[in-house]
């Protein structure tokens, strides 16, 4: 079997949702040559930065360490993975799973 990580969707859940473009409307006010008031409203469109969730982003990345260092162990192939998921420390069935669920790790079809 092969698998990857899915970066776009672990970007997704590890940045703050819901960072939107706000818009800013600004008046301007000078005067003409002949003295009078002239107002000019100008609009600016304003982009927040990412913003990380640390925790998550700390979580997820020990995790997929986890996973890529403590694979099942290989001994009885002919077993199949599942059974070599079975047999592997808590840890590594955490961090496999979790990724699976949240669809960070994928199967290559």
């Amino acid at each position: 079997m092969d698998y990857y990580i899915d970066v776009d969707q672990l970007f997704d859940i590890i940045v703050e949702k819901n960072l939107r473009p706000t818009k800013e409307i600004i008046t301007e006010i000078s005067y003409d040559e002949d003295g009078n008031e002239v107002k000019e409203e100008i609009t600016k469109t304003l982009y927040p930065s990412i913003e990380v969730n640390a925790p998550k982003y700390e979580l997820l990345s020990t995790m997929i360490e986890v996973v890529m260092n403590q694979g099942p162990d290989d001994s009885d192939a002919t077993l199949g993975f599942e059974h070599a998921l079975e047999e592997s420390d808590f840890a590594f069935k955490l961090a496999y799973n979790t990724l699976l669920h949240y669809e960070i790790l994928k199967l290559n079809q």
